[in-house]
């Protein structure tokens, strides 16, 4: 590893393309979380507290992620 390389490659700049595409790809992934693995658990066991409390704690981690995507938006002119 080159020194410096953190500060080249491109993901750290909240100004890059790939900030804005990273963000939006792990909002993406939380989203998808609910439907492919939250739901069918509560289904199975809806008296769990634990079942609950990942659902809401992963919908609070789409909110957060879509907030960073948003965020890194480009300007509207």
């Amino acid at each position: 590893m080159r020194p410096g390389w953190p500060h080249r490659g491109g993901c750290c700049d909240p100004d890059s393309v790939q900030a804005r595409l990273a963000a939006i790809l792990l909002t993406a992934m939380f989203a998808s979380f609910t439907p492919l693995v939250h739901v069918p658990l509560l289904l199975a066991d809806p008296a769990s507290h634990m079942n609950w409390s990942e659902n809401a704690l992963n919908i609070a981690l789409t909110g957060a992620a879509w907030v960073v995507a948003d965020s890194l938006a480009r300007p509207r002119r």
